[in-house]
């Protein structure tokens, strides 16, 4: 299959179950035969969605949206359908580790913005970038999508699922990334997808913050949705 990633315009930037029934001439019981490793840790199929909220919306506006996040048949599906964003400027996206979304309470120093430190605190470390190479975390070169100028963007991508995993549980961590351990399953259900930026003529006050050598209009976030599993079936793009 030919890999596709569709959006507006694109910048360098910032169980399986296994089951047995086994019988004889004296109608024994059905058998299950247990989970090898390999299953029980593959992911969960089936379509998962994230509903897009914003954060900080005095300053991003209301933006609104959905991620729709497919697993079926060794692949990895993502489409996002995101609208009213800061205009004509990238929007770094990830799936999050967490999957909580941050309140005014996580305004920690009362200064009326949930920047990306306080913001992180909820939805915790990046685990995987939506950008334009789902398979891997690295970003030498990393594409996100770009709002047109009324601030609406389509993603879609899509990324071997072995492959995937491979990356996220192997040792070659990258900046601000976390990673799976040996024996744990991607369960999105218990994630969260988190868009970032606004216009570097942002007015923002000193008090915003963001991570070690970041940009704090590029970290900033500004809307944030918790995964959820939809249904069992597939949607096909």
């Amino acid at each position: 299959m030919e890999k596709k990633m569709i959006v507006n315009s694109l910048v360098l930037g910032g169980t399986l179950l296994l089951a047995v029934s086994c019988g004889n001439d004296d109608k024994k019981k059905a058998g299950t035969l247990p989970m090898t490793p390999q299953a029980a840790r593959a992911p969960e199929k089936g379509v998962f969605r994230a509903s897009l909220r914003s954060i900080n919306q005095n300053v991003a506006g209301n933006i609104n949206g959905t991620a729709t996040i497919t697993i079926n048949n060794g692949e990895f599906y993502v489409q996002m359908d995101i609208n009213n964003t800061p205009a004509n400027i990238a929007h770094a996206q990830y799936i999050h580790a967490l999957e909580n979304c941050p309140t005014e309470d996580n305004d920690l120093n009362k200064d009326g913005y949930i920047d990306a430190v306080e913001a992180g605190s909820t939805y915790g470390q990046y685990l995987i970038p939506l950008d334009g190479d789902l398979k891997t975390q690295a970003m030498e070169t990393p594409m996100f999508p770009v709002a047109d100028r009324n601030g609406s963007y389509v993603y879609r991508d899509w990324a071997n699922i072995d492959e995937l995993m491979a990356d996220l549980r192997s040792r070659d961590v990258s900046p601000g990334m976390v990673k799976l351990g040996e024996a744990e399953t991607l369960n999105l259900g218990k994630r969260s997808v988190v868009i970032y930026g606004v216009s570097a003529d942002t007015e923002l006050p000193e008090t915003v913050a963001t991570t070690p050598n970041a940009n704090k209009h590029v970290t900033f976030p500004i809307a944030c949705g918790s995964i959820v599993k939809i249904s069992d079936d597939v949607i096909k793009f």
